[in-house]
């Protein structure tokens, strides 16, 4: 498990090159975009079912229910699918720019659309297996197959460290991290199959 000093070491480095949050700002970070099934948001204590049309803000915690997913849109350009019995709690999110998330349990595809000028967002996502530094558009990250957390992009470049280690992933290859405390696996290409089984499990489609 990726330990919350470590965390916070690599997201100042991060936030560094990102802008800052101005007090007062807004902390609508998003909206419901898509509901299959079942899913609810946890907002200071209180926890309510979740419709499509619904935002989202920053420190909610969402969770889908067993054969549910769930599709949320922050700012204008990044998408996030949630898989079946998924916990996501979005921890910061600058429009367009930067987040940070936890991924509790559960499957998630990430997905960000930016302009060939742009560089490529730049995000934390925070899991009890390991923490994935993003430097790309597209990644999934969960259970896949007979691991107990995979990461696979997409496109871009997801940086995976856990135990220490850390495995540079770029588009068409992928890591796992069989248990919690372990090492991740090296770098390896993902076949058709096990893409298209991470990507129905998010999203309902088998192609990124």
């Amino acid at each position: 498990m990726i330990d919350r000093r470590t965390f916070l070491k690599v997201a100042t480095g991060l936030a560094a090159c990102t802008p800052t949050v101005h007090a007062g700002a807004a902390e609508i970070s998003g909206i419901v975009t898509m509901l299959l099934g079942k899913a609810s948001v946890r907002s200071a204590d209180v926890e309510r079912a979740v419709k499509e049309g619904d935002a989202v803000q920053i420190g909610d915690l969402l969770r889908t229910f067993p054969e549910s997913r769930l599709s949320m849109k922050l700012g204008q350009s990044t998408i996030i699918n949630l898989g079946p019995a998924t916990k996501l709690r979005i921890e910061r999110h600058l429009t367009d720019a930067s987040g940070e998330f936890e991924l509790v349990e559960g499957s998630m595809f990430f997905q960000h659309a930016h302009k060939p000028t742009e560089a490529p967002q730049k995000s934390l996502v925070r899991s009890p297996y390991g923490l994935l530094a993003v430097r790309g558009t597209k990644f999934f990250a969960g259970p896949s197959q007979r691991d107990a957390f995979a990461v696979f992009v997409a496109e871009g470049r997801v940086d995976v460290t856990a135990a220490g280690t850390t495995v540079e992933l770029y588009r068409g290859f992928g890591c796992a991290i069989r248990r919690r405390g372990g090492k991740p696996s090296s770098a390896g290409i993902w076949r058709a199959n096990r893409i298209a089984e991470a990507l129905f499990k998010t999203t309902g489609r088998r192609a990124p």
